[in-house]
């Protein structure tokens, strides 16, 4: 034991361990100290562990379903080029109407051509 390690750290330690609180056991320390800076009593330094815990556990499952589906890369929306026009759209009739500028009323498309242009 090192001096800043006491038996109730290392007993809480193997609690959490045990527990299965792994961002409790990482975090506990520096919130104690953090508290201890500000004189917050101890429902503040639980809540506080137990914040940090819950986060992590609602962002490691989300983090784990995004690597399992292997999308290609992460891209946000700012990123994304909305200018860029696919050539060959599954929207688009033979004309090169879109088929949602068809609906609008700029022109009528029969149901036989509707079918068409979503397959084409």
């Amino acid at each position: 034991m090192t001096r800043t390690e006491t038996k109730s750290t290392v007993l809480l330690k193997h609690h959490l361990k045990a527990l299965k609180l792994p961002t409790m056991l990482a975090e506990c320390e520096k919130i104690a100290q953090r508290c201890a800076a500000d004189n917050s009593d101890h429902l503040a330094f639980l809540l506080q562990l137990s914040e940090l815990e819950l986060i992590e556990r609602e962002r490691k499952p989300a983090e784990r379903r995004l690597k399992a589906a292997r999308f290609p890369a992460a891209k946000l929306l700012d990123e994304f080029d909305f200018s860029a026009r696919l050539a060959c759209s599954p929207f688009s009739d033979p004309r090169g109407m879109r088929v949602s500028e068809a609906l609008r009323g700029k022109e009528r498309l029969d149901d036989e051509q509707m079918t068409e242009a979503a397959q084409s």
